[in-house]
């Protein structure tokens, strides 16, 4: 019984130590989890650091910036610090030393020290992280451990020695706020204000002649109509002035309308304020106006309510360079509703 105690009261202090143990955030003055972008900045060429551009980049989500200089961390000299900031906000600093000599036992004093300290702790995935900094080389050892809210990482071949510590619930609890914001854009909206019942006047489930009518008041010049279309030249929609407006119908009710204004390739910086003139009047409406494509000949937006039995936002507006029938260059700005319901429109004549 006495032994099973002894044993009993050993294993409580190990784990009791094991407790204790956990990983630094606090790095001469730059605190994990807490210190700016610019405040990491000033900490680090306060200490004679050079702030490299050239290494340094950026992405959607963040900033990743080199230091070069002598940095002495847990007594060892490193030759360079690399940080990542994401919404101005360190959540990752590294330490990383180079070696061109003698290299064998290069940083082995260091690691020991630091895997003595740490080895208790959990294993930690540091499969998940791809730093920069090691782009380029291979052959590395690497090593990892994590506690609650951070994790270390070494890593370590022949020519080079890293550290880096993360704080890693930030950097979870951040990345799943912007995964989640991100995703947003492409979940059903069903909000009542974005919802799309009609344009023009008219209302989707209006008859032919009813939207005849209306369009009339807008466009003395009807162009054309089939057994599923209306055509219509010069519409004014909106205050703005369209050079063609199709009206498409199902079973004699109005299902889906295009909007086009035609430009000339020589007019392309006219087609372009048109397009932001439309696409700024259909922001100040909709609530969930989302970019979809932003390239020098293409660009799209959509925006509206989702309803029932349509699952895509049914409102999308372009800008885009095509071909015209006759053969020559032109851009194209375009409104249009509810297009897919066109997509088997014209297939009873098949």
């Amino acid at each position: 019984m006495k032994r099973m105690f002894f044993i009993a009261i050993a294993l409580f202090t190990i784990s009791t130590m094991v407790a204790n143990i956990t990983i630094p955030t606090k790095f001469d003055g730059i605190v994990l989890g807490k210190s700016s972008r610019s405040e990491v900045q000033e900490l680090l060429t306060s200490k004679g650091l050079v702030f490299s551009p050239e290494q340094s980049k950026s992405d959607d989500y963040g900033y990743d910036d080199v230091f070069e200089g002598t940095f002495v961390h847990e007594d060892m000299n490193f030759d360079c610090v690399f940080t990542r900031c994401v919404e101005d906000t360190i959540v990752t600093i590294g330490f990383k030393g180079f070696c061109d000599t003698i290299c064998k036992d290069y940083g082995k004093d260091f690691l020991e020290k630091i895997h003595s300290r740490y080895n208790d702790l959990a294993c930690a995935d540091s499969s998940f992280i791809v730093l920069s900094a090691t782009s380029g080389n291979e052959g590395y050892n690497t090593w990892s451990r994590k506690d609650e809210e951070s994790t270390i990482i070494t890593m370590q071949n022949d020519s080079s020695c890293l550290c880096v510590y993360l704080a890693a619930s930030k950097i979870f609890a951040i990345s799943f706020r912007q995964a989640f914001e991100k995703a947003k854009q492409f979940l059903p909206d069903y909000a009542e204000e974005n919802k799309v019942y009609g344009v023009g006047g008219v209302k989707f489930g209006d008859s032919r002649a009813y939207v005849k009518s209306v369009m009339y008041t807008k466009s003395d010049r009807l162009i054309e109509e089939d057994a599923h279309s209306v055509l219509f030249g010069d519409v004014k929609i909106g205050g703005v002035t369209y050079d063609f407006a199709r009206f498409y119908f199902s079973s004699n009710q109005l299902v889906s309308v295009n909007l086009q204004s035609a430009f000339y390739s020589w007019r392309k910086e006219e087609a372009l304020m048109k397009f932001e003139s439309i696409k700024s009047q259909y922001e100040r409406k909709y609530s969930n106006l989302t970019e979809l494509k932003d390239e020098e000949d293409l660009k799209g937006y959509n925006c509206g309510a989702y309803i029932d039995g349509y699952d895509y936002k049914p409102i999308l507006i372009s800008f885009q360079k095509s071909l015209s029938k006759g053969g020559d260059i032109m851009y194209y700005v375009e409104v249009d509703y509810y297009n897919h319901r066109t997509d088997n429109l014209y297939d009873d004549e098949i």
